[in-house]
């Protein structure tokens, strides 16, 4: 098992911009979706050194949020979409921790209220 701990507030996926180039369109990701993406992956570098994982993989992952000021709920089923924190943190992982995120064929992730805002990653590989 691996375990990751990223001290950064989760951060959702933003939606693919397009720009058109003369009579091409590009599609790209957006600046701080790419800046976050890279932090998790300077953060994981410094957990994980070995070489990137292969094969199938399980993983756990819990989002901790910051709290509203004033909470109405028990649990916090608001914005951000989990499957959009997902992708920005698989994302930044992707090249370091494991290959490609393809390889992930069991996710179980979990947002939480909490008053220091982090993510901790496990990653079980599958033999």
């Amino acid at each position: 098992m691996i375990n990751l701990y990223f001290d950064l507030p989760p951060f959702p996926k933003g939606r693919p911009r397009f720009a058109r180039r003369g009579k091409n369109v590009i599609c790209y990701t957006d600046a701080k979706t790419k800046a976050y993406e890279t932090e998790i992956g300077k953060l994981s570098k410094n957990q994980y050194s070995d070489e990137p994982l292969t094969g199938a993989l399980k993983v756990e992952i819990d989002f901790f949020i910051k709290p509203p000021k004033s909470v109405q709920r028990k649990y916090p089923h608001v914005k951000p979409d989990i499957d959009n924190l997902t992708k920005s943190v698989f994302d930044g992982m992707e090249g370091v921790v494991f290959k490609n995120d393809s390889q992930i064929i069991k996710l179980t992730a979990c947002k939480y209220y909490a008053e220091d805002a982090c993510i901790i990653v496990r990653i079980y590989p599958i033999n």
